[in-house]
């Protein structure tokens, strides 16, 4: 065992151990300048083709790309680490999602040579063996250049495999994956942890120096990240779902590409703008040193954040020696991708400026020492590919443009904290030059802040704040602040990205240093306080809505976060009873349910794609002004002179889909879905499935006419008048809803069936069942019988299956599949559906992120209180 274990490490080296015959260049990040000779003497590198071409988007090669930051959508795409990081079930989970096959390079190497790589080094030896590896290594990068994912084995980060593959980079991403030496150990279960932490550590400098970016695979936690209700324990099919989303998020982001698949955004406008050009947003901070100490209670952490700033605040230098090494750079890695894990929102990488560690660092380390380990930093953070990356714009104007050039998909926010003000900080002359600083350094975004020495600080932010809107003297948006307590007035004044904390992050600072950030609750209610913003009231309309969950949901979030609203129920026979209401200026927005959605769509003056598409808006929201824009002004009241309908019953039923369909399941060619119903949540149910990128859909209902007319609704694309509101044709809906994405170029194939007693029509079993029935007949109180037939449950992998209806909670359908749960079938119920309905109106009503988790336990609340009455 001790042999093999031993054979193994030299293996997974990628370099020779001390005393070999070759030495270790290779793990230092500065490339030998003399390995592409001795490359070009063996024959394996030429002139002219030393690096390597661009792929275009057409499969064409175009001319050679230097600029890492920027990556043909169809750019082939390479994952090094060693072995046990998961490296193959990544390659698959990216393989699916973006249509690209998978290149195993260790399998390659078996096909070419007819020997493993242990075995080939052991009859030719180490010399013959790095040659033909770099060969191989070579045609299988030259050969895959688009649309592909390779995963690469140990050699290829060693001599001038690294060469290659930074070459590669240029043009391709080049991912390095980590992973906890926990679950590397249980895949290489001959090995201890001692071996696997020294081979992370040894081999860190040479896979983060052959690479563009890096993942860190969060190991599975046994309670799943997302909010349930009815699932009691984590389902096994749901093992890598989560992992799936980090991967997937973070592989769009690198490569620039809209989610495609059943990533495809699902959204509300509002949710899709970014924090920067919505009104009050917040960045929630959380500090590393922090996170050290309670990163397992990130998943306890509900806010309505609008980002988080992951501030990285360690000394860059101790004892006169830098503190930014391998396993740092590893813990960082971690803790970012946690943060990713449990919140799910935009992330700022944010190291303190330089002017903070010249304070407290020995006199030994010179300025521009640490400036330069300030941006290597930044330079890392950068691999992470965070939403955001601040920068300080005292360092010098050149690096800090060089940081820039490889930001890829991340916005930079220019950042200024004047730490020595003086009594006229904020009128000087410097603090508008530093505007100008950051446009033309190219930031996109600008921070300035200054510790507040008096409260006639904040009266001078606010005229200096006011001069350049008025003056329009910077294009980008502005985040400015006061720090310190007597700073706080400016905190909840200011507009965009505002940082915060909450009360889980104030008990564990121990110093109390950040005591003086408000909490998100803080802020608004001292903008609703001063009248900033004004109370609004909303409520549900419709014919029978006296049982509705929704004001439990919303009222309970609006307490959350601090808002004064009042959510009602507005039940009535018709539109007309209603006019008082939506003349209110208070009035901010109602909830539509039957027998109104359909008329709705005539009444209001704007409408999303989605809701024209479906036909149906469940989603009124009033217009101060007659321009969509105007959606942005939420929470102040006024005359209403317009009103745009939404319907999010379609992001509901996407949301709890593609959450809960299991990564074997990734929808594809062949994915099949079964709607039951025919009602206008059948509708939603059809949609929500287009977007989710099914192509195969059924349609079941007990009214043959009625599943015909819905299925015609999506399928008789070419035949629809424009001029009502309907999308015209197929190609005109991938364009206008889809974003053009390209796994839409098929048609989905809609077909209603007569009898579930019959075959199903598509080769390959239904693994998506959604049911839009009732629960109950309209005056009964026994249960709809809406079960299906064994032979529509064949599928292997099992699926989910979707309940609208929450009365009954376990419905006939819920109880068949509840049986199935150990054949991979995943139920969810109405009450997880609902929440999912009401968090996107929420945004649109207020502008502010929902708390779903509270709102999903006030809606159990509610309905459990219900049955209880």
């Amino acid at each position: 065992m001790a042999m093999a274990t031993k054979r193994g490490l030299e293996d997974e080296l990628p370099f020779p151990r001390q005393g070999s015959s070759e030495t270790r260049t290779a793990s230092k990040s500065n490339i030998s300048p003399s390995s592409r000779s001795r490359a070009n003497s063996q024959g394996i590198l030429s002139q002219n083709d030393s690096k390597f071409p661009r792929p275009g988007n057409n499969g064409n090669l175009g001319p050679t790309c230097t600029n890492s930051s920027s990556f043909a959508p169809d750019a082939s795409i390479v994952l090094i680490g060693i072995r046990g990081t998961g490296k193959s079930s990544l390659a698959i989970i990216a393989s699916s999602a973006l249509g690209f096959r998978v290149i195993d390079a260790d399998r390659h190497f078996f096909q070419i040579t007819g020997l493993s790589r242990a075995a080939f080094n052991a009859r030719h030896g180490v010399r013959e063996y790095r040659r033909r590896e770099l060969q191989i290594m070579r045609s299988v990068l030259l050969d895959n250049q688009i649309r592909c994912v390779i995963t690469c084995g140990p050699g290829s980060v060693q001599g001038e495999g690294q060469n290659l593959l930074v070459e590669y980079s240029k043009t391709h991403p080049v991912i390095n994956i980590l992973r906890d030496t926990d679950e590397i150990q249980r895949y290489l279960s001959s090995w201890d942890k001692k071996t696997i932490s020294d081979l992370v550590e040894l081999t860190a400098p040479s896979y983060r120096a052959s690479s563009g970016f890096e993942f860190y695979n969060i190991s599975e936690s046994p309670s799943y990240g997302l909010e349930e209700l009815a699932v009691s324990k984590y389902p096994p099919t749901l093992t890598l779902k989560n992992l799936q989303q980090d991967f997937l998020q973070f592989v769009y982001k690198v490569i620039k590409q809209p989610s495609c698949n059943y990533e495809i955004e699902a959204g509300d406008p509002i949710s899709s703008i970014a924090p920067e050009s919505k009104q009050y947003t917040y960045a929630l901070e959380i500090q590393f040193s922090a996170l050290m100490s309670f990163g397992t209670e990130l998943r306890d952490l509900k806010s309505t954040a609008d980002a988080i700033e992951f501030v990285v605040d360690l000394p860059l230098f101790s004892h006169g020696k830098s503190t930014f090494c391998s396993s740092v750079a590893n813990n960082i890695s971690r803790q970012f991708y946690l943060i990713r894990r449990y919140t799910q929102i935009p992330i700022i990488f944010h190291v303190p400026p330089i002017k903070s560690h010249l304070h407290i660092t020995s006199r030994v380390i010179d300025a521009d020492q640490i400036e330069a380990a300030y941006l290597e930093l930044l330079r890392f953070g950068l691999r992470l590919s965070p939403e955001y990356l601040s920068i300080d714009i005292t360092c010098n104007d050149q690096r800090i443009r060089d940081v820039i050039a490889t930001r890829c998909s991340t916005k930079v926010i220019g950042h200024f904290c004047d730490t020595e003000p003086g009594p006229d900080g904020w009128v000087s002359h410097d603090r508008k030059q530093k505007l100008r600083l950051a446009e033309e350094l190219g930031c996109d975004l600008v921070r300035i802040c200054q510790e507040a020495a008096s409260m006639l600080d904040n009266i001078s932010l606010q005229r200096f704040v006011h001069e350049i809107k008025t003056s329009k003297l910077a294009t980008q948006p502005l985040i400015a602040y006061n720090t310190g307590p007597l700073g706080r007035m400016s905190c909840w004044q200011n507009p965009t990205l505002t940082p915060v904390t909450n009360s889980l992050l104030r008990s564990l600072d121990p110093r109390g240093s950040s005591n003086w950030l408000l909490t998100i609750q803080e802020a608004q209610n001292a903008l609703y306080a001063s009248f900033t913003l004004d109370k609004m009231y909303f409520g549900v309309l419709g014919a029978n809505v006296s049982s509705s969950l929704s004001p439990a949901m919303h009222n309970a979030a609006y307490r959350f976060c601090g808002m004064p609203h009042e959510y009602k129920i507005f039940q009535y026979s018709s539109l007309k009873e209603m006019e008082h209401v939506f003349r209110d200026p208070y009035f901010g927005g109602a909830s539509i349910t039957a027998p109104f959605k359909r008329e709705m769509t005539l009444f209001v003056d704007y409408m999303s794609a989605e809701a024209r598409v479906i036909g149906a808006v469940n989603t009124l929201v009033p217009l101060r002004a007659k321009t969509l824009a105007s959606l942005l002004d939420r929470s102040q009241a006024g005359p209403i002179v317009a009103f745009y309908g939404e319907c999010t019953d379609w992001i509901g039923i996407h949301t709890c889909a593609s959450r809960n369909l299991s990564p074997v399941n990734t929808v594809n060619e062949r994915t099949t879905a079964l709607v039951l119903g025919a009602g206008g949540m059948a509708r939603a149910a059809v949609y929500a499935l287009i977007r989710l990128g099914v192509r195969n859909i059924l349609i079941h209902n007990r009214t043959l006419k009625k599943a015909q007319e819905v299925a015609n609704h999506f399928t008789d694309w070419s035949s629809r008048d424009a001029t009502t509101g309907s999308i015209s044709d197929w190609d005109a809906f991938v364009k206008t809803v889809a974003n053009g994405a390209s796994h839409f170029e098929r048609r989905p194939d809609i077909e209603v069936v007569k009898s579930l007693n019959d075959t199903p029509q598509f080769s390959t079993s239904p693994t998506i069942i959604i049911s839009t029935l009732p629960g109950h007949n309209a005056g009964q109180s026994i249960p709809i019988n809406n079960t299906i037939p064994s032979s529509w449950i064949s599928s292997q992998t099992g699926g989910v299956v979707l309940e609208l209806a929450y009365t009954p909670l376990q419905t006939p359908l819920l109880q068949q599949f509840s049986a199935e749960s150990h054949r991979g079938w995943i139920v969810v119920n109405g009450l997880q559906v609902l929440p999912e309905y009401g968090a996107p109106q929420f945004e649109l009503f207020t502008g502010r992120k929902a708390p779903r988790q509270l709102m999903s336990a006030a809606a159990m609340s509610g309905y459990e209180e219900q049955q209880n009455h």
